[in-house]
């Protein structure tokens, strides 16, 4: 994915030179120097034959997929290890309408490594072609056949976290509160900078300083538009499809939440933990210093990418250990 994809230009760009100046002053070093790179590297992704490691073991599934014969795919991603092993369901990324399991697939291997996991990363069906909650159901699917395969596949069901990044994470969000009361039981969501609320850029000002890298107010309302088939932010939009809109977030699984200083979503991130606090749920806010959108993703060894990974690792371990 080449940066030219995500740093498009749209209304934001015509703020006052001392607001933009303002942003771009507080992105971390390491980051700057990314964005303002004549030619950058972009964010490679693994594939899975790159993915296998002596240590790790990766491979392709196809999930069955209706009556007509039709699958779905899902890489599983685990380490090399005795025994049944927690599972982290991981959703890919892409704004609602890109993405493979790909996407995620360096994540997922240092997940598996450093928290000792199973990985599963499932494919979902893109907006516009598809519109909510046909993603959701396909993830809900699919999480279903690793639960029920849980035997083959060596795993612990107890012991399940749900995540995801960027749209990902909204699509995890949303499948957790379609899960919550009929189960499965999921014992913790890792939401990295997700996608959460489509009212972002459209009905409310998530703030000057904030989308002016990467993803921007303008990719989200087509976005969000994509996914649920009309004007993002107005009235029209079914609360139940937007996770951030949901009447009661009560219920809930223990949740970490993180995101860029200067992300688009920073605000509609910290106000989402914010509800999840208010509603007595263990919650866990991260807010990395001078990021922006993708930050880990683009500028995976800068010291704020790696501190960022580490952070999510440890609270993901954490959560297996209190599901033991």
């Amino acid at each position: 994915m080449r940066k030219d994809d995500w740093d498009c230009g749209d209304e934001a760009c015509n703020l006052p030179d001392d607001i933009l100046a303002s942003a771009q002053a507080l992105i971390d070093p390491e980051i700057r120097q990314w964005l303002e790179a004549v030619d950058p590297p972009d964010h490679v992704n693994l594939t899975v034959e790159q993915a296998r490691a002596p240590d790790l073991h990766v491979e392709e599934r196809n999930v069955p997929y209706g009556p007509d014969g039709a699958s779905m795919r899902i890489v599983l991603v685990r380490p090399v290890a005795v025994g049944r092993l927690p599972i982290f369901y991981y959703v890919h990324g892409g704004g609602y309408m890109y993405g493979t399991p790909e996407t995620a697939l360096r994540a997922s291997c240092e997940f598996a490594r450093h928290c000792g996991c199973v990985v599963a990363l499932p494919t979902y069906r893109l907006a516009p072609q598809t519109r909510f909650p046909g993603a959701v159901e396909d993830l809900e699917r699919a999480l279903g056949w690793v639960l029920d395969s849980h035997a083959e596949l060596n795993i612990d069901p107890t012991r399940l976290a749900v995540g995801g990044v960027s749209a990902g994470g909204g699509h995890a969000a949303a499948l957790v509160l379609r899960l919550r009361d009929r189960g499965p039981s999921i014992g913790f969501q890792l939401l990295s900078m997700p996608m959460l609320d489509d009212r972002t850029g459209a009905s409310r000002d998530p703030g000057a300083i904030f989308g002016q890298n990467i993803w921007r107010r303008e990719q989200n309302r087509t976005a969000w538009e994509a996914l649920l088939g009309c004007r993002p932010g107005g009235e029209m939009v079914d609360p139940d499809s937007v996770p951030a809109r949901v009447a009661s977030v009560k219920g809930l699984p223990p949740t970490f939440v993180g995101v860029g200083q200067l992300d688009l979503f920073a605000r509609e991130n910290v106000e989402f933990a914010m509800r999840l606090m208010v509603a007595g749920i263990p919650t866990e806010l991260c807010v990395m210093s001078g990021a922006v959108h993708g930050f880990d993703s683009f500028v995976p060894d800068a010291v704020v990418s790696i501190a960022y990974a580490r952070t999510q690792q440890r609270a993901l371990s954490a959560a297996f250990e209190r599901m033991k």
